[in-house]
């Protein structure tokens, strides 16, 4: 008998570019314009139900993503800023071959100086009708790293992530009898950012990574790392240290009733030809898998 499987992907793309007057003040990941063209196809091609996307700012880029992966995914949600802020759109979208019932955004009650000035951080509430697997209430989130003024692994950032966690737990427990996910890049993985880590373990909530491969930090894979060549040019190229900062956390409504059969990362395969035909990844972050089946 055939497994019923429910597949899902988080990636932040990494598409950040903030201009004025007509100059690069800010791009985290080089290349942006050689590497956006490569993003619809690595979507269109991805073995996923739902994909949640991180770092897609740009209204002109979401739209373009949309219209290119209609026909493989024909549900979208989308997180905006009012038409009168000067600060970019959250950057996150969450595409779907099943029906997203409805969608909302929430703003993070706590941010750096220098994000909120330039980003309207927060998170993407979505209500997914998963088919046999019920409705899902799905958190696409993007928590703070450090911005320009601060190092991800100063004591302040870690503060401030975990009380961005606090807010997109007490959003979930708001359906206690549904089953959640918490899904995206949270800036916090076990090996050198266990301060923030440690506000996603929650009694009713499990890391999938470690659900399915164990709590041995030496077994994950990074989602980022510092030998990746866009890394290498980037803000934080001084960091030593991989990290697996993005992933999903579930919570246990939705582990008693599937099997995480599968979490594994995907797209950190350099396919983009870049300047001097150097070979780059499609982001400066690699996408992290997940496969639940029914129990």
């Amino acid at each position: 008998m055939e497994k019923t499987t429910l597949n899902l992907v988080t990636w932040n793309v990494g598409m950040l570019v903030i201009k004025r007057l007509s100059y690069v003040i800010v791009e985290p990941a080089a290349y942006k314009h050689m590497r956006f063209r490569y993003l619809p196809e690595a979507l269109n091609a991805c073995p996923a139900n739902i994909i949640a996307l991180q770092e897609l700012y740009h209204p002109e880029d979401v739209a373009h993503v949309i219209d290119k992966t209609r026909e493989r995914f024909p549900y979208y949600a989308i997180a905006e800023c009012p038409k009168s802020s000067s600060r970019l759109n959250p950057g996150l979208v969450v595409l779907s071959d099943r029906p997203i019932i409805r969608s909302e955004f929430h703003a993070f009650d706590i941010l750096p100086p220098d994000e909120a000035a330039f980003v309207r951080k927060g998170m993407l509430h979505c209500t997914v009708d998963a088919g046999p697997f019920g409705t899902i209430e799905l958190v696409n989130t993007h928590n703070t790293s450090g911005g320009m003024l601060w190092s991800p692994h100063n004591i302040l950032m870690h503060q401030v992530r975990r009380s961005q966690y606090r807010q997109m737990f007490r959003l979930l427990r708001k359906f206690p009898q549904s089953r959640r996910i918490a899904v995206g890049d949270f800036n916090a993985g076990p090996e050198i950012s266990d301060q923030s880590y440690r506000g996603l373990i929650q009694p009713d909530f499990r890391d999938a990574w470690v659900v399915r491969h164990g709590s041995d930090v030496s077994t994950r894979k990074a989602t980022w790392d510092p030998a990746n060549s866009l890394n290498r040019e980037g803000p934080h190229r001084s960091q030593k240290g991989a990290e697996s900062l993005d992933g999903f956390h579930l919570d246990t409504n939705l582990l008693n009733a599937a099997n995480v059969d599968h979490v594994n990362i995907l797209f950190e395969e350099p396919v983009v030809r870049g300047p001097i035909d150097r070979l780059l990844t499609i982001s400066d972050h690699y996408g992290v898998e997940m496969s639940l089946s029914l129990k």
